[in-house]
């Protein structure tokens, strides 16, 4: 067994056909055939069946693909390590942020360019709510997150600033013409707001929970990102409470202030205690610390 049998096997696999994955391979068939009988026979059971000019799978040769898949992507992550250290410059970070941030982690980033000079970093950036961005930290897909809520032992934080809410109104919408709104006016009108899963969602009902008297809104939609509610409320389907929109302004909504003193959320850079971190995602982790890189200085600039 070598490194190019668990290859052809995966591709086999994968095509369900010895022809395409000769031609993918750039190997021949017979070749491919020799590969999978020395597969077999050294693993001393059945991989594929036939199935017409296809091949599939046995039950052996699922299970023996779990290993092979982990044992490649392993070989892939070291080939990646060694050459992250060897060319320092050109590592990957994989950022994952939350939604209403669309502005300020651009704004890290052209920061990190700007003062380092280090243009072949590259950033790979996906939004997800708290939950999933804690999810693929802790799984390995993220290098670096930022987050509203840190409560696991094996992430480790730094803390960026303090996010403030308001209210989104229709231009149309009898509020329109306000500054401000009190939490208490939102008693039984119809609120667009965010599913469970987004941690946003725990910090917005204990908002309304908290008012004096109660206040229980009529929930109308249930989302998982910023603009899908300013879509909505544009649209005339009830208001909104948000994080405040960084360094844009949506348009045909209006954004009011809440006239109630009430805490914004904490935002932090999270990362893991456990799984390597890259020679470049550590210079951009420690450019952003040692910088103070925090919100309220972006919102001071961009204002």
């Amino acid at each position: 067994m070598n490194l190019h049998h668990l290859l052809y096997f995966k591709t086999i696999a994968e095509l369900e056909n010895f022809t395409r994955a000769s031609e993918q391979l750039n190997v021949t068939q017979p070749n491919l055939s020799h590969a999978v009988r020395d597969l077999e026979e050294e693993l001393e059971v059945k991989l594929f069946e036939r199935q017409g000019r296809s091949v599939r799978l046995t039950r052996y040769g699922e299970i023996w693909l779990e290993y092979v898949d982990q044992a490649l992507d392993s070989l892939d992550m070291g080939k990646r390590i060694l050459n992250e250290y060897t060319h320092p410059q050109k590592g990957t970070v994989r950022l994952s942020y939350l939604s209403s941030l669309n502005q300020y982690v651009p704004w890290l980033t052209m920061k990190f360019y700007q003062s380092t000079e280090q243009i072949e970093t590259k950033f790979e950036m996906s939004q997800y709510p708290t939950s999933k961005i804690e999810r693929e930290i802790l799984d390995g897909k993220a290098d670096l997150g930022i987050s509203s809520v840190v409560d696991l032992p094996s992430i480790s934080s730094f803390y960026l600033g303090n996010h403030g809410t308001v209210l989104v109104v229709a231009e149309n919408h009898p509020w329109a013409e306000r500054r401000s709104v009190a939490l208490k006016e939102l008693d039984g009108v119809p609120l667009v707001t965010y599913t469970q899963e987004c941690g946003i969602r725990k910090y917005i009902d204990g908002l309304l929970e908290g008012v004096e008297g109660g206040c229980q809104p009529q929930i109308v939609s249930e989302v998982m990102y910023d603009n899908l509610i300013l879509g909505i409320v544009a649209s005339g389907f009830g208001v909104g409470l948000i994080p405040k929109p960084l360094g844009y302004r949506p348009e045909r909504v209006k954004i009011l202030d809440i006239s109630d003193s009430i805490p914004g959320r904490n935002l932090y850079m999270i990362w893991s205690n456990t799984h390597y971190m890259s020679p470049a995602t550590e210079r951009f982790r420690d450019f952003v610390m040692e910088r103070a890189l925090f919100l309220d200085r972006y919102i001071k600039e961009e204002s």
